[in-house]
């Protein structure tokens, strides 16, 4: 996670002690409002229920991710996700693949471009904090290739 802005100070933070499987949702509206606020979704894995909302944090030049993370240990794949759209609509999928991030739009279903979650890659950013001047590096663990695109704060490639 990257926060910038805070008090004049960007930190990047790297969670390397969470192991298992995730599944990032994004979610488009259609009918709802296009991020999707307050849509709620529920994952289900062996009778077992997982819930996420869709909902807005904001704070001092930052927001919440609109993504919904679901960590979902050692499963591979998830019998069903519900997702309770703010207009109304209700729909269901099955069998969600673990480590991907997919995307969902209102009424149309899931996009076909669905992306794996990249496990073998540090990205580190020094110093850290920074004011000024950065290094951005990565580091692959195994062979392949990796598609990088850097935005500044305003969203520009």
């Amino acid at each position: 996670m990257f926060a910038a802005g805070h008090f004049d100070e960007w930190v990047l933070l790297e969670n390397q002690e969470a192991p298992g499987n995730s599944i990032f949702i994004t979610l488009e509206g259609v009918e709802s409002n296009f991020n999707a606020i307050g849509a709620q979704a529920g994952l289900w894995i062996d009778g077992e229920r997982i819930s996420r909302n869709v909902l807005v944090d904001p704070g001092i030049q930052d927001y919440s991710d609109l993504r919904l993370h679901f960590g979902i240990g050692n499963t591979t794949v998830a019998d069903s996700l519900s997702i309770n759209w703010p207009s109304g609509l209700e729909e269901t999928f099955y069998d969600i693949s673990g480590d991907t991030n997919i995307t969902i739009i209102e009424g149309q279903g899931i996009l076909a471009n669905q992306t794996p979650i990249i496990k073998d890659l540090q990205i580190t950013l020094s110093p850290n904090p920074t004011k000024g001047f950065s290094k951005l590096s990565f580091h692959l663990f195994k062979p392949g290739a990796i598609q990088v695109s850097l935005y500044s704060i305003t969203g520009k490639n």
